[in-house]
């Protein structure tokens, strides 16, 4: 389950069966208008079903380029809002459910959003001191503050 609710990017190289699709909503039609993370939401459905396995290992090259539509950033943040306000807030009947989703906040607000973060604001300080501007500032400043508050919250899930 938190594999896919730090929405990474499982794509067209998944393999699932029929009948786990079959048991969710399908695709989230609220997200696919902003062009990325449309199967996320139903991965997340599938994950609470059954057994999700991985290959660790990087399979593919994906070559990235500043014209595809996927990476526009307003896009992009749109989608990730839509999704987090479903999933921060998801309920359900099914205790052994509502627990993988409670790990899975748990994992994604204490570790994985405050180490990527951290990481990030790595690069904005680079970008900050090669071309310094307030919005760089800004923006190094509220990664920093935000990754280190993730790292040292106490909230409870």
């Amino acid at each position: 389950m938190s594999h896919f609710f730090v929405e990474t990017g499982q794509g067209p190289f998944a393999i699932y069966r029929k009948s786990v699709f079959q048991n969710t909503t399908g695709w989230e039609k609220s997200l696919s208008r902003f062009g990325n993370h449309e199967d996320t939401d139903m991965f997340c459905q599938m994950a609470l079903l059954g057994t999700v396995h991985y290959l660790p290992e990087r399979l593919y090259i994906k070559r990235v380029h500043p014209s595809f539509g996927v990476y526009q950033i307003d896009r992009v943040q749109n989608a990730y809002t839509l999704f987090r306000q479903k999933w921060d807030h998801y309920r359900t009947e099914d205790p052994r459910q509502q627990e993988l989703v409670r790990k899975a906040l748990q994992h994604y607000y204490t570790r994985h959003k405050p180490f990527r973060d951290l990481k990030v604001a790595r690069t904005a300080a680079a970008n900050f001191f090669r071309e310094p501007s307030m919005a760089g500032f800004k923006w190094l400043r509220y990664l920093l503050t935000s990754g280190i508050k993730g790292l040292l919250s106490k909230r409870r899930f």
